[in-house]
């Protein structure tokens, strides 16, 4: 029985670095498809070697994207932009809702007032009881 070889549909993605990309003298098609015909074996030693260096490359990829994401949050933060969800009760409405807790008023009234939930009025005085 006559297996098909395997076929990479995609070409390598844009994002890989250069080094990876086979040349087209390594034998992949002109549409960057890579053929294995013959299958990877990994019992050997050069098989072990070829995972551990491919592994290192992955590694090597992981590392750069993480250090590129971080590097970007620290140019966002000196650009004054904050991640994250933008928060529902600004500093202000926090103080209202700390001052007509101590009046007595129940915390979904002061949920209905602000137009937030009760839950995050909880949130709010929990965190200003806490500092």
């Amino acid at each position: 029985m006559h297996q098909q070889p395997f076929t990479a549909n995609q070409p390598a993605p844009l994002r890989r670095p250069s080094a990876l990309v086979a040349p087209p003298s390594s034998g992949c098609s002109p549409s960057g498809r890579a053929n294995f015909t013959e299958g990877l074996h990994t019992d050997g030693p050069m098989g072990k070697a070829m995972l551990t260096i491919m592994a290192a490359f992955v590694q090597l990829e992981r590392d750069t994207m993480i250090e590129r994401t971080r590097a970007g949050l620290v140019a966002a933060a000196s650009n004054g932009r904050k991640g994250g969800r933008p928060r529902k009760v600004d500093d202000a409405d926090a103080v209202k809702a700390r001052s007509l807790r101590d009046r007595g008023v129940a915390a979904t009234d002061i949920a209905k007032m602000l137009g937030v939930s009760r839950a995050t009025v909880y949130r709010y005085l929990a965190r200003d009881s806490v500092a």
